[in-house]
């Protein structure tokens, strides 16, 4: 991934090929960090410490800095509020671009991109056909059919709705999706379920055709 643009505590990478988009905290406090060593008695125990002038931060709070070889460059103790302070700001630099980023990766998801393909006139268009095809009844248990289903992603966006569309009813359009619900929430567990569970939806179509 190659670095996009930076925030005022982020980096954030985006792949040349995928578009997909990564953000990673800075290393460091801030971009201009100047650090003393303080002392911490908020704790049990002291603890030796940096924290940085400029933005408050202390990075590595966890991993305190030798007694022995430290002690003697105390500067300070721990100003909390400026550590609160400095927190504060890292949240918020994240929220400011966390929604732009999460709608990038939406959008070049597979699910996005079929979102967007919903939206289409294109996509109304054939979906109207297979609907005006089936004679506007559910191709599972002929209903009133209020809905279309895909038998195959494979063709998008150039699909056709004698190959890839069958009308359905909103019952089916639920029970499907809380099969593909299902699916996802199994994930790589097991395998043997989803295969099971993908078979016995297939089998339900064929039993009505």
């Amino acid at each position: 991934m190659k670095k996009n643009y930076n925030t005022d505590y982020h980096e954030v990478f985006e792949c040349p090929n995928c578009h997909y988009q990564k953000v990673i905290q800075i290393d460091e406090c801030c971009r201009n960090p100047l650090k003393i060593v303080i002392i911490d008695k908020t704790m049990k125990v002291d603890r030796l410490l940096y924290q940085c002038i400029n933005c408050g931060g202390i990075v590595n709070r966890s991993k305190p800095l030798s007694f022995k070889k430290f002690s003697d460059q105390i500067r300070d103790e721990i100003n909390i509020y400026r550590l609160k302070e400095w927190l504060e700001y890292i949240r918020n630099d994240y929220q400011s671009i966390k929604g732009y980023i999460d709608e990038n990766n939406f959008r070049i998801s597979n699910f996005g991109k079929l979102q967007e393909h919903y939206s289409t006139e294109k996509y109304k268009n054939i979906r109207k056909q297979a609907l005006i095809r089936d004679g506007n009844k559910c191709q599972i248990c002929y209903k009133d059919a209020e809905e279309v289903h895909h038998l195959t992603y494979k063709n998008l966006p150039d699909e056709k709705p004698v190959y890839g569309l069958k009308s359905t009813d909103n019952e089916f359009v639920k029970d499907s999706s809380t099969i593909n619900r299902n699916r996802r929430l199994i994930g790589l567990q097991s395998i043997k379920l989803r295969r099971k569970i993908t078979k016995e939806f297939f089998k339900r179509i064929k039993q009505h055709q």
